[in-house]
């Protein structure tokens, strides 16, 4: 009884072995479906991170290099377009002096009555290289010489090419042979046009005139013949320097009165000498050119059509603690005055790109240490320009796009794609394996219902020995024992 009760008790270890061994091998199933989907999903993330950081630097990396180039070219154009007005009002000022100056024996005119017949002609091409607004040759004029001076422009005045400055065309218009005059308060009055004093004293020269006299285009600006531009106070700053440095200047921002939207606007002034220098002598300043202009056609033109939100930040130092600010905004050929003050975004401040737009550097270029210094301290003493530069959100987002996210998005969804693949192959095999051991199922209560248990326990006995080579040879061992005592 004993021997016959071994292979089933052995049998019976076997079939209770079998549930914790399925058990072992689904949760090993699970643990690799858990694997190998944290792996996708930790892969896919790295990836899509790195893909977004990869494209991004690269759009910031073209900004940068953009916006630098940008700068420069906006740099080397306002430089440029600096020079050219003073380029241009040099070449009208030596045309002066070699005309009228004194080396010129056969003139028969004399400084401060001189003319030039069909200025308008002659200055426009100027005026064009220059982009500016008005051109005009404006003679000094003292009391002395004033009452000659007046006589000589009323008798000069019908070439001038403006009916209205011979006959006043509405009452409180003034014509040539009225002489200087002023916009001024005389004797504690109102503002009004009327004839210049002759004197002011918050001048360094009180006693000088600088009228306009000879300009164009003259259809715009015929009113001003024959006005005092020494009197205005960011007038008479440009003027004194000029006279006193002999050099070109500007003026302080102004609003002219043909604007009427606010238009930061500055006049250049440039000497006109008696005569051409010789071995560096001083020489006396007849006369000023002065050159009209706006701040915004200074910055138009400098950039490509297809770069948009460059901030440029005007600033114009009148004293040590005195400066004006204006801010625009460049971009696709346009330029936009966004008003006074500093009104750039301030998280572009580590940007921030400065030009400085010295006139003297256009005027005089130094040739020894001594002359450097020279120029240097007169820039100091004068009305100095400079542009402060900075990127803004319109240039931003022309190069930082969402390129970045479309990109990121794409690499997630091939991952995506491909944990959806491996989720779809392993439903499949589970589902098959589901599959196979309902048919087992079946097969087994089949079996059970047409064999009798002793016949299932040997047949299942032999399966699970054939599986277990310690338990197929403890089997044998057991049935030839059997066989023994049977014989015996």
């Amino acid at each position: 009884n004993v021997s016959s009760d071994q292979p089933t008790m052995a049998l019976s270890r076997i079939t209770e072995s079998r549930p914790r061994n399925l058990h072992r091998n689904a949760r090993a199933v699970v643990c690799l479906r858990m694997c190998t989907f944290s792996f996708l999903l930790i892969s896919a993330s790295v990836a899509v991170v790195l893909t977004y950081i990869s494209v991004r630097r690269g759009e910031v990396e073209l900004m940068q290099i953009q916006y630098e180039d940008s700068a420069k070219l906006l740099g080397e154009g306002l430089k440029r377009g600096v020079s050219s007005k003073v380029l241009s009002a040099a070449a009208l000022a030596s045309y002066y002096t070699g005309r009228f100056g004194r080396q010129n024996k056969n003139n028969a005119m004399v400084w401060p009555s001189v003319t030039i017949n069909n200025f308008e002609e002659q200055t426009m091409d100027l005026l064009t290289a220059a982009d500016g607004r008005a051109i005009s040759f404006n003679p000094i004029i003292t009391n002395t010489t004033r009452q000659s001076f007046e006589q000589h422009a009323a008798s000069m005045a019908g070439t001038f090419g403006a009916a209205s400055l011979l006959v006043a065309a509405n009452a409180g218009d003034r014509i040539v042979a009225d002489g200087i005059y002023c916009v001024c308060a005389v004797g504690g009055g109102n503002l009004s046009r009327q004839d210049d004093p002759g004197i002011n004293t918050n001048s360094r020269y009180p006693t000088w005139m600088v009228p306009v006299y000879q300009i164009a285009p003259m259809a715009s600006n015929s009113k001003a013949v024959m006005f005092n531009l020494h009197v205005e106070s960011a007038r008479v700053r440009a003027l004194d320097d000029m006279l006193t440095y002999k050099v070109p200047t500007l003026t302080a921002v102004l609003q002219l009165v043909q604007d009427t939207a606010e238009r930061p606007s500055s006049i250049l002034f440039h000497p006109v000498f008696g005569e051409f220098k010789n071995n560096g002598e001083e020489v006396d300043v007849t006369g000023s050119i002065s050159i009209v202009f706006s701040w915004d056609d200074v910055l138009r033109g400098n950039l490509p059509y297809f770069m948009k939100g460059m901030i440029a930040v005007l600033s114009a130092r009148t004293s040590s603690s005195e400066t004006q600010v204006f801010t625009f905004e460049i971009g696709g050929g346009n330029v936009t005055y966004l008003g006074s003050g500093n009104k750039h975004d301030e998280k572009y401040n580590a940007s921030k790109r400065t030009v400085n737009t010295s006139i003297l550097q256009a005027f005089h270029s130094p040739t020894s240490t001594a002359i450097e210094n020279e120029m240097h301290d007169i820039d100091n003493n004068v009305v100095q320009f400079s542009f402060d530069l900075y990127p803004s959100k319109t240039f931003e987002d022309q190069f930082l796009t969402n390129r970045p996210i479309i990109y990121s998005v794409v690499v997630g969804a091939v991952f995506f794609v491909t944990t959806l693949t491996f989720c779809l192959y392993d439903y499949l095999v589970t589902n098959n394996q589901n599959r196979l051991n309902r048919l087992a199922v079946r097969s087994s209560l089949i079996v059970d219902s047409l064999f009798p248990a002793s016949v299932r326990n040997r047949l299942f006995g032999s399966e699970e020995e054939d599986h277990d080579p310690r338990l197929v040879m403890r089997g044998t061992h057991l049935t030839t024992a059997a066989n023994n005592n049977r014989g015996g």
